[in-house]
């Protein structure tokens, strides 16, 4: 989940945060740690998935103290990141580099293949990231609306003609 409640974790940050929190022991950990591991995002967290383990939480935001080395910055950039924190490792990778704006679309269940929308404001532009394989590119499809468990299958809307042999969308 996100808040911005400096009341959930000390150190309170004046931006929406994620966190982790366990049902079981009734436990809540910050997901947006800094580079530091001490504070918290310098920008708003959205849109955060978790892989089934919860080993893997991914999430976007313009944040610019989370990973090395950090995504664009300043009054000229309108984007926003998308970063994936592994929660057993303690460590957060900065995925989409290359993009201006990227947002989170869905994660596999085991946390190794994130979809990505890129400028999701402005176009409909789709990307996989890999981790195990190392890989980042782009879709030959609009933006990904979900994406089955293993990170196999993605559903995606289309509205033109020609995504398949059997299309009949004229």
């Amino acid at each position: 989940f996100s808040a911005s409640s400096t009341q959930i974790t000390s150190g309170g940050y004046p931006a929406k945060q994620c966190y982790l929190h366990d049902l079981v022991t009734q436990t809540t950990t910050l997901v947006s740690v800094d580079l530091s591991g001490t504070g918290m995002a310098n920008e708003d967290v959205n849109r955060a998935r978790m892989s089934d383990d919860g080993q893997f939480v991914i999430f976007d935001s313009r944040a610019t103290n989370l990973a090395s080395p950090p995504p664009p910055s300043g009054d000229g950039w309108l984007g926003s990141a998308v970063y994936r924190r592994d929660m057993h490792q303690g460590v957060t990778e900065y995925l989409t580099r290359g993009l201006d704006r990227a947002a989170v679309a869905d994660i596999s269940n085991d946390g190794a293949v994130i979809a990505v929308v890129a400028d999701p404001l402005f176009s409909s532009t789709s990307y996989l990231a890999d981790t195990r394989a190392g890989t980042f590119e782009q879709l030959p499809y609009p933006s990904p609306l979900d994406m089955d468990p293993s990170g196999r299958l993605i559903a995606f809307l289309s509205g033109g003609s020609g995504g398949v042999a059997a299309d009949i969308n004229n």
